[in-house]
């Protein structure tokens, strides 16, 4: 059926004004005070996650690392401290010291404050001196690897 006075040049044009209206209409509109809109949610908070692993021969008061290195002594003692920040408490915190293929030492803690920044320290020392090499330390959040750090004795 044809319209009289219409062309299909008109037409195509009012079918486009028809689309850019309804993509208009559609659009979210922000207010303009910068406010959240009613409909909108905050994102939830993320899970823990590990935001500095430190290693070093000795930690302060606050459980950070005060002399960072990844070189120890024979008798040097290792520390790792790890900071997490996140909304969940008890969450599982390790860490795992080899040596090659060998395993040194193996710990677990517990991440007891939640929504803050939380620092866990792990150490580990050989009374008889550790054999000079290449160690690593690996750290893991709720069964999870999230970070290594390669060490030498020397």
């Amino acid at each position: 059926m044809r319209v009289p006075g219409i062309t299909p040049s008109r037409l195509a044009l009012l079918g486009a004004l028809s689309l850019a209206a309804t993509v208009y209409a559609c659009k979210k509109q922000e207010p303009a005070n910068g406010a959240n809109p009613p409909d909108t949610v905050a994102a939830a908070p993320a899970k823990d996650s590990v935001t500095a692993i430190q290693v070093g021969r000795h930690v302060g008061p606050d459980k950070r690392v005060t002399d960072s290195t990844t070189t120890f002594g024979a008798k040097d003692t290792m520390f790792v401290a790890v900071t997490t920040m996140g909304t969940e408490s008890n969450a599982a915190l390790g860490a795992r010291w080899t040596k090659d293929a060998d395993l040194i030492s193996e710990m677990n803690g517990t991440v007891t404050a939640a929504g803050t920044p939380t620092v866990t320290v792990f150490h580990v020392e050989h009374t008889k001196g550790w054999p000079s090499g290449k160690y690593r330390v690996e750290i893991f959040l709720d069964g999870m690897s999230v970070g290594t750090r390669d060490l030498t004795v020397k």
